[in-house]
């Protein structure tokens, strides 16, 4: 027994030693001004977006029985802007006719995953084939989701709310 624990204590801390090096790394977090085509921001309504870009495509409405609020869709070719409560809350971009900025930075659809190794480098780091993220502001959870494709072109754009 004697002789076990000597080695029960060298696996107990190798163990913790990789656990703790294991951790995921944290994408980059944007708390400035995030606009849509230089006009648009979140808590606008959709009369800013149709004043914007016309009417949409397809106007569709959602209850969601767990927050007891309706959502409303208004669905473009290549963008989608949610809206709760009459303001929007979140988008979805598969065009480069959107462009969103995040301060002076511009992310659109078309341009390569490496337009981000500058203005975020831990998001751009941590990115995988499929695309990274950008953590938004301190308050709820909301982040933006960048979508590529195997050539680390970026195909999609979403801020997604949690």
């Amino acid at each position: 027994m004697k002789n076990r624990i000597p080695f029960i204590i060298l696996a107990a801390c190798f163990t913790f030693l990789v656990h703790a090096s294991c951790k995921a790394q944290p994408a980059d977090n944007f708390t400035g001004p995030l606009t849509i085509n230089d006009t648009i921001e979140l808590g606008d309504t959709p009369q800013a977006i149709t004043a914007k870009f016309s009417q949409p495509n397809d106007v569709e409405s959602v209850y969601w029985e767990m927050d007891e609020v309706t959502a409303t869709y208004y669905k473009y070719n290549g963008g989608e802007f949610r809206f709760v409560s009459n303001k929007l809350e979140s988008f979805k971009f598969t065009s480069s006719t959107y462009k969103l900025k995040l301060g002076t930075f511009e992310l659109k659809v078309g341009n390569n995953i490496s337009t981000l190794s500058s203005t975020f480098p831990k998001s751009y780091s941590i990115r995988s084939s499929e695309g990274t993220s950008i953590t938004l502001g301190t308050g709820d959870y909301q982040y933006i989701s960048i979508g590529t494709n195997s050539n680390g072109v970026i195909t999609e754009i979403e801020l997604r709310v949690m």
